[in-house]
Order: structure tokens, then sequence, then C-alpha cells
């Protein structure tokens, strides 16, 4: 977790963004259920959760292709049953978005392909899913 609800912006949320890199996996079925679960249990007008990813979901293990992509898919749907809307932005040089179309839908996802990008669409993105909840 980078923020805590409630927590202030400080210097220590900046430099846990600041230390973000990729390690070469991304299970993002759990990490978007883990973030669903605590978004749950709070009462908003807006329940954004956004998702910042540099890839497909993918693990060294038995977690690849298809079936990364189906329980990604499916925790995406959950949220969404939840009043949770989910949203991912993805840094990505790849040309493949097929996998983001079927895990977010259309409209439920942008991708950028250069990290310097993020600022701009994540501002974005809060914009547009405000705009169409309020």
């Amino acid at each position: 977790t980078l923020k805590e609800f409630g927590e202030k912006n400080s210097s220590q949320v900046l430099e846990r963004i600041g230390a973000l890199a990729p390690r070469g996996t991304t299970r993002l079925g759990a990490a978007i259920r883990h973030a669903t679960a605590m978004l749950a249990d709070h009462r908003a007008p807006h329940r954004l959760l956004l998702i910042i990813s540099d890839g497909k979901p993918y693990d060294y293990d038995w977690y690849w292709t298809e079936y990364a992509i189906q329980d990604s898919r499916h925790a995406v749907m959950s949220a969404r049953l939840q009043g949770i809307h989910p949203f991912c932005i993805t840094v990505d040089t790849d040309d493949d978005e097929a996998y983001l179309s079927e895990v977010f839908g259309t409209g439920g996802y942008r991708v950028v392909t250069r990290p310097s990008q993020l600022a701009q669409a994540l501002l974005l993105a809060v914009q547009r899913m405000i705009g169409e909840k309020g």
C-alpha cells in the first residue's frame, strides 16, 4: 500500500511512490482483490481503484497467459459488483492491448509508452471517472 486512507500526502508517501520499480511479475488478480477488500470497507461518493501496471498479468509459476488474464478479469468484475470502479493505466511498449480490453473492458484502461506520461494520465483518468460517477 502506497498511501493509507486518511494518511496525509507527505514526503514519505512520495518516497514510497518514487521507490516503485518493476520486479518481473504482476499477480494482477490478487492485487485487485486486495484493494477491493480495502475499498469495500469505505463509504465514499467515488470508490475508484486506479491500477498502475507495467504489463500483462504474469508470474513464474502457474500464473501466466490465459489463466492470469481470466483471474484478473474476474477480480475486476467482482470489484464492479461491489460498486468499485477499476481503471488501469499501464506503461507498456507492446502493441498487444487485447488482454487489457479483455480484463478491463472498453474504456477501462489507458496505455502510456513512457513513465513520464503517468501523471497526466492519472489526472485525466480521475477526472473522467469522477465525472462519470458524479
